[in-house]
């Protein structure tokens, strides 16, 4: 009986709060009074009918035991390593950050998630340059502040100014634009930026990191600004971690 109230309560605490702890005392708790059932049972037939089958159900037992374990296990390492975070979760965070008419991209975004309750998260947003830096911190803490109270989780945003004034590289991210859209309508680039000297950089979102097409698009990017007389020297950084679209 003792056992059977130590199982309700751990039962009853692990739904409250979430613990691998209070889990793994409810299961041990419960497999006591199983194998004590499974005992009187044998004892029972073998009194009644003479069957021996302690050994058999000793074997059933163990195997249940064990399967139990490793799912217990598995479920603990998840959360000691991290897990992938829920689409809805990532939704929440895309639409939080859409609808922040400032914010020009955002991108990089990186969740880690330890058990129920724990969620950490960063993003890049991009800002124009000529807002003041009270401006951007009171943008950035509006969303982190919201995502906190609506979701529980702590999102630390970096910024990265963008200039609207620079007509070049405005035209260049117009053509890069266009051509993906055209030709490779699942590829997607951010960060694009000047390199000191001459050439432009940017980040390339490519499901599978697939080394050969990221060089055919930089070879038909590059024709492509110099068709158009423009610096064609282009540095492009593979980035395959994309959690957001």
């Amino acid at each position: 009986l003792l056992k059977i109230g130590l199982t309700i309560f751990y039962h009853f605490q692990n739904k409250k709060l979430k613990s691998g702890l209070l889990q793994a005392n409810a299961m041990d708790a419960f497999f006591d009074i199983f194998m004590s059932l499974v005992v009187l049972i044998a004892v029972v037939l073998e009194n009644r009918f003479g069957w021996k089958l302690d050994a058999y159900l000793s074997l059933v037992l163990s195997i249940i035991i064990i399967v139990s374990a490793l799912k217990m296990m598995r479920s603990f390492v998840n959360d000691l390593l991290g897990n992938r975070p829920a689409e809805a979760l990532l939704q929440k965070i895309h639409e939080l950050l859409s609808e922040e008419r400032r914010i020009l991209g955002h991108y990089d975004l990186l969740v880690h998630q330890y058990g129920k309750h724990r969620i950490y998260a960063s993003v890049d947003v991009e800002l124009d340059e000529r807002l003041s830096l009270t401006e951007a911190h009171t943008i950035i803490d509006s969303i982190e502040t919201a995502l906190l109270e609506q979701q529980n989780v702590n999102l630390s945003i970096h910024l990265d100014p963008v200039n609207l004034e620079d007509l070049k590289l405005l035209e260049v991210e117009a053509l890069i634009t266009n051509y993906l859209k055209d030709h490779y309508p699942a590829v997607h680039f951010h960060d694009l930026r000047r390199l000191n000297g001459h050439g432009f950089r940017f980040d390339m979102v490519l499901d599978g990191g697939d080394q050969e097409l990221l060089s055919t698009i930089h070879l038909k990017l590059e024709d492509l600004l110099k068709e158009n007389h423009l610096d064609s020297y282009l540095e492009i950084v593979l980035d395959d971690h994309q959690l957001l679209p």
